[in-house]
């Protein structure tokens, strides 16, 4: 990632000038009796006097102020440039609009049971195709995406009426409604395809991944819908919705959230895991 490259390279410039500077030191130091030596990014380091160990810690303080000041603040999720732009209002689908009610609307690839009362030859579970459509028997193509279960009951008894069946029944059931998940991806602990069950706000869909990680940027929540064939996408700040500045946005089923990651959080990460801590506890005074 963008971030972590660039933070990764800042430190390893810095610790290799610390390492070339002290291997100087000691090999200038004479022909001295030889002290114990420790490898510094591959370079033997005289770590006999404590000089040396509060040299590599001013290194590493400043290797970690050129990443924090230097330009690792950089995104490594979508580009910056173009998300800092994007609206903080999400276009609403017009199928959802159309309804006020609670039933669902049928999505494409969900999965549907048709029965037909005591025909059983005509029963079928179907999946929804990506076009919103289903085929069963004798009525061939039917548009589903869009209607609720009860619509397409009396729509599939329409066709069968009209010219196979007298008065059929017809039942519709929701077997397996892939429209009412939500995808919540990037900087969070545990990313993943989450079921709606009804109405899920971000926050809800975010504390569903089990919140953002260590590097997760609050200010860069970036939610992508398809409205009309078209993808669109809107940003959020989750430290402003939870503190009431922000209305906590609705989310539809296909929704995708996408945490993105903090530059700074990245590379205070990276700088804590290339340098054990004893290493630079003599600058702070441990």
């Amino acid at each position: 990632m963008r971030g972590r490259r660039s933070s990764r390279l800042c430190f390893d410039k810095a610790t290799g000038y610390a390492a070339r500077y002290l291997g100087k030191r000691s090999s200038s130091a004479g022909r001295e009796k030889r002290r114990p030596v420790t490898l510094v990014q591959g370079r033997e380091v005289d770590e006999g006097p404590r000089e040396n160990l509060e040299m590599i810690s001013r290194f590493s303080f400043a290797a970690l102020l050129c990443c924090v000041l230097g330009g690792c603040n950089a995104s490594s999720g979508p580009d910056a440039s173009a998300t800092a732009a994007m609206p903080d209002v999400l276009p609403t689908r017009a199928t959802a609009r159309e309804t006020a009610s609670s039933d669902y609307l049928v999505s494409p690839q969900d999965v549907l049971e048709v029965s037909v009362y005591q025909v059983p030859s005509l029963n079928r579970t179907v999946q929804v195709d990506g076009s919103g459509r289903i085929t069963l028997p004798l009525v061939g193509v039917v548009q589903a995406a869009g209607k609720t279960t009860h619509d397409l009951e009396l729509l599939i008894a329409q066709r069968f009426g009209s010219r196979y069946l007298k008065d059929p029944q017809v039942a519709v059931f929701l077997k397996d409604a892939v429209g009412q998940r939500v995808t919540v991806d990037g900087a969070v602990r545990e990313p993943g395809i989450f079921q709606t069950k009804g109405s899920m706000t971000l926050t809800q869909a975010i504390a569903q991944a089990k919140g953002l990680n260590e590097v997760g940027d609050p200010s860069g929540v970036l939610v992508f819908r398809v409205v009309d064939g078209q993808r669109v996408g809107a940003r959020f700040d989750l430290a402003a919705i939870r503190a009431g500045r922000m209305p906590d946005p609705a989310l539809e089923g296909g929704d995708t959230v996408v945490i993105d990651e903090s530059g700074t959080r990245t590379a205070w990460k990276t700088f804590r895991e290339a340098l054990p801590i004893a290493a630079f506890a003599p600058a702070l005074g441990l």
